[in-house]
């Protein structure tokens, strides 16, 4: 599948999570990113704690929200897989659907499983959008984590 970015005309050959249409995925993640300097109100987020997105990541097997009120988050597993390799192989395509949704953000490859996306605004007003995999029992979770830092600047 290829994704066009509507803003700016950039091609993803990135295949978006199964499931999702590319359009749906792509927006709610923007919905996400909207939200989060709001501490995510509007999609459900209490003061602190855990609590469920009342939109969720089209094609995620599940989302949640958590954090505090200043560093509020939402994590969306997106795909789970038993092999180690396919997992390496689709955080890749989650990293180019993500370079194609998110064009002008400054992205960081941390290691092997890990990525972020940063919105290059000050401190006080950035989100983070953070890609990884984690091993858990006999399973490989690819995540995508939206996260707000809503500190006060002195």
């Amino acid at each position: 599948m290829r994704l066009q970015d509507s803003q700016s005309g950039m091609v993803s050959t990135a295949e978006p999570p199964a499931g999702s249409d590319g359009g749906a995925f792509r927006d709610t993640l923007l919905r996400y990113i909207a939200e989060a300097r709001s501490g995510f109100r509007a999609l459900g987020a209490r003061q602190i704690g855990n609590w469920n997105p009342n939109v969720n990541l089209p094609g995620a097997t599940s989302c949640r929200g958590g954090g505090t009120a200043k560093e509020p988050f939402i994590e969306c597993v997106l795909y789970r897989t038993s092999s180690e390799s396919e997992a390496a192989e689709k955080l890749e395509d989650l990293i180019d659907l993500m370079q194609a949704a998110l064009p002008g953000w400054k992205s960081d490859r941390v290691n092997l499983f890990n990525a972020y996306f940063s919105n290059r605004q000050a401190a006080a007003e950035s989100v983070n959008v953070n890609l990884g995999v984690s091993h858990r029992d006999t399973n490989y979770d690819l995540t995508l984590t939206v996260r707000s830092s809503l500190r006060a600047v002195p």
